[in-house]
């Protein structure tokens, strides 16, 4: 088992299921990727992978997905482990008792700052793809029913027609005195502040565990009811039911919220939630490749809200779950073979651009140079070169010269020289391209030539010929050549103009005029 396998006592409070992983072989065709025996051999980590989901529909699903990805394409040996959720996944993937979180909400993500912001001690994967937003909610009929209402936008709660649309309440006026509304949850406290701030004539029913059924039930029965739930859920997803508008969050009105949920009166709608990947700082670490899957899966609203309908026809066991999400792989291989990272090349004999050959483990295999480091050789049979004095190494083959040096692209090795042209030499990123280091339309052996064959290089620029000036600039040489001629023809004679030439005859060894 994993060195994770026993959670500390702090990160284990809010555990539900130790071991959730489905259990059976999903996708039959393994080696189609061809990751079939690659994982055992990779200089990699040899524990067990803990992908924690939240318990909540949605949540279990894309775990799931990711789950059987891990293990039935890549190989890695996976332990799905369900928790409550929420805030306390932060401190889990912190501490490394969780590897890998799915499906997290900004809302509850209170630690994003201090851990994957500030601390970077979680690491941020990318969003999810499909989105969350609570909100309240009533049964579609209902609007269609009463069109002069328009009760779809909060306004109508102002309206005695509107109100007599839905039963009374029998429960004080926002919980006042009723310790069993005391709850610290965002989605609480953001309805309780939001009635205050808008002044609603409107109280809260809390439900409970059962909450779902009830609703459920009442919609089966055709009641006009408003309740509060998110997307993607199975409640939204297969009934038809419209959302309350609210007024369009403000730059403010969220901040005020966070920072004082208990007493904040608010006025703005909930914000959508871009639901975000996340990780343990040793996952990444650990298992790079698994960490590239994590990155590339996106599930679509669309997508998410058929497996919950699909789930809801099920008696919704731990095991519907995963057969759900197996469900979706088996159909959807077009959208997820896009986030199957490539397998990396073992025993190789030679390694591309950008690439050092390198043993790790018992394997031979290309690896991405590292900073100082660079390879321009196609066929490289070797490790990466260092980098050359007067130029900084990025990684991979990029080379950047100080400035006012130059970089001989013609072999491949990186030799640097002086430009004997100042300022025209970029110190810039490149990778083996004679014209990307020269400015001012320069290229060539010391950017010393021109770009353009039609022009010449003068005091670092391209110029063109004389031959190629303007005609009036031409017309007024001319004129001033001929204006010159005339007046030299017309000196008289009688000046006695002459030219005399100073000669030494080596015969008379004097000077004769």
């Amino acid at each position: 088992m994993s060195q994770n396998a026993t959670t500390s006592t702090a990160n284990a409070l809010d555990l539900v299921l130790a071991d959730d992983s489905y259990p059976y072989q999903c996708f039959q065709d393994t080696n189609t990727f061809h990751w079939k025996g690659i994982a055992s051999r990779l200089a990699e980590s040899r524990r067990s992978i803990v992908v924690e989901s939240g318990d909540w529909d949605s949540s279990r699903l894309a775990s799931h997905i990711y789950e059987i990805l891990l293990r039935d394409i890549l190989g890695y040996d996976v332990t799905n482990r369900l928790y409550w959720g929420g805030a306390a996944t932060g401190a889990r993937l912190r501490s490394g008792d969780s590897d890998v979180s799915i499906e997290l909400w900004q809302a509850d993500a209170s630690y994003y700052r201090e851990y994957i912001t500030v601390e970077q001690s979680v690491i941020y994967a990318g969003q999810v793809g499909y989105v969350g937003k609570n909100g309240w909610y009533i049964p579609s009929w209902v609007v269609a029913a009463n069109p002069n209402i328009f009760l779809d936008f909060w306004r109508s709660l102002d309206d005695p027609r509107a109100l007599a649309v839905y039963p009374r309440s029998d429960i004080p006026r926002q919980c006042v005195g009723n310790p069993n509304c005391v709850d610290p949850s965002y989605s609480v406290y953001f309805n309780e502040r939001l009635i205050d701030g808008l002044m609603l004539n409107i109280t809260i029913r809390y439900l409970g565990q059962n909450y779902a059924a009830i609703i459920q039930d009442a919609l089966d029965r055709h009641q006009a009811i408003m309740f509060f739930s998110w997307t993607p859920a199975i409640m939204t997803a297969q009934n038809n039911l419209t959302r309350l508008q609210f007024p369009v969050k403000d730059l403010t009105c969220l901040d005020r919220f966070l920072s004082d949920r208990q007493e904040s009166d608010i006025t703005c709608d909930y914000p959508i939630d871009f639901l975000f990947k996340a990780s343990s700082v040793a996952f990444q670490r650990d298992f790079p490749y698994a960490f590239q899957l994590l990155e590339l899966m996106k599930i679509s609203n669309g997508e998410i809200d058929a497996m919950l309908r699909d789930l809801a026809e099920t008696s919704m066991t731990s095991i519907d779950y995963g057969n759900v999400a197996c469900q979706w792989i088996n159909d959807n291989e077009d959208i997820w073979a896009s986030w199957i990272p490539p397998p990396p090349v073992l025993d190789v004999e030679s390694c591309p651009v950008g690439q050092g050959k390198y043993n790790v483990g018992s394997v031979t295999m290309c690896l991405v140079c590292s900073d100082g480091t660079y390879n321009w050789n196609p066929i490289n049979p070797s490790g990466c070169q260092s980098c050359p004095e007067l130029a900084t190494c990025l990684g991979g083959s990029n080379v950047t010269p100080q400035e006012n040096f130059w970089i001989d692209p013609s072999s491949y090795t990186a030799t640097i020289y002086p430009c004997p042209i100042s300022g025209v030499c970029w110190s810039e990123p490149w990778s083996n391209n004679m014209t990307s280091q020269c400015s001012n339309g320069l290229g060539g052996l010391l950017c010393t030539q021109c770009v353009d064959q039609s022009l010449y290089e003068w005091g670092g620029q391209c110029v063109a010929c004389p031959n190629h000036m303007p005609g009036s600039i031409l017309f007024f040489v001319w004129m001033a050549s001929l204006a010159f001629v005339v007046f030299v023809h017309m000196i008289p004679k009688s000046s006695g103009a002459t030219l005399d030439i100073l000669v030494r005859t080596r015969s008379e060894g004097r000077d004769r005029l």
